[in-house]
């Protein structure tokens, strides 16, 4: 380990540093657990409207029957299906897991047993692998959906541009008036968002290093070597 990179400090440094460390620990711990449900609910809330926005395209853009790579869209719905239900099977393995660690807390600081300090939750790390699997399958079933919609989308259109029949000036009723005012652009409604934590910025501790204590040192001698000269 490079010396020059440790900070010194004192009794009272140090137990300014450590009370800063808890206050930081304290914040992110806040912000992965805003993050947590924040994903949860994200992943449950686009995963719904992903199942109903493939349904109205059914009814609105291309009918069932006329729906080419029908495959694709069956597979998105396969894996939102799937992302549900893993979500929803996370969310019980994570409360069963924070039971399971309180249980070690107990035992570790009220019933003095040393093994469970080093006692692992299986309960979290399934619940991590869960994690991991919802956002693979949401990702798959997004992917998925969009290219089927994009090649429906693009045989619908090239089927639109074959019937379409240009309109003589003679077959517009003279009494119309085209009209020439441009639409007005409607205001957009404003949406929840669940935005994810931004992580806090670390307050600096007192204390000095190595290096900087150096360069101060050099700083001093240098200045009293200018003064002896100039006397």
């Amino acid at each position: 380990m490079d010396n020059t990179n440790l900070i010194e400090r004192n009794e009272e440094e140090q137990k300014r540093a450590v009370e800063l460390y808890d206050s930081f620990r304290d914040e992110l711990l806040k912000r992965q657990l805003s993050n947590t449900e924040n994903y949860d609910k994200i992943i449950l809330s686009l995963s719904s409207a992903g199942l109903a926005l493939s349904l109205t395209f059914f009814k609105f853009v291309v009918p069932i029957k006329m729906a080419s790579y029908l495959w694709l869209i069956i597979g998105s719905w396969g894996a939102f299906l799937l992302t549900i239900i893993s979500s929803l099977i996370a969310y019980l393995i994570s409360n069963r897991a924070i039971d399971h660690q309180l249980d070690i807390a107990t035992d570790y600081y009220i019933n003095k047993k040393a093994s469970a300090a080093t006692e692992k939750n299986k309960l979290s790390i399934w619940n991590n692998r869960l994690n991991y699997l919802v956002a693979f399958l949401f990702s798959i079933a997004i992917i998925m959906m969009v290219i089927f919609v994009m090649l429906n989308i693009n045989k619908e259109g090239s089927k639109m541009s074959k019937k379409e029949t240009l309109v003589s000036v003679s077959d517009i009723d003279p009494k119309s008036k085209p009209c020439l005012e441009s639409a007005t652009i409607p205001i957009m409604q404003k949406v929840p968002t669940f935005d994810s934590a931004t992580i806090p910025t670390m307050q600096a501790a007192p204390g000095t290093t190595a290096a900087q204590k150096e360069a101060g040192s050099v700083n001093t001698n240098s200045s009293s070597s200018d003064n002896s000269s100039s006397e």
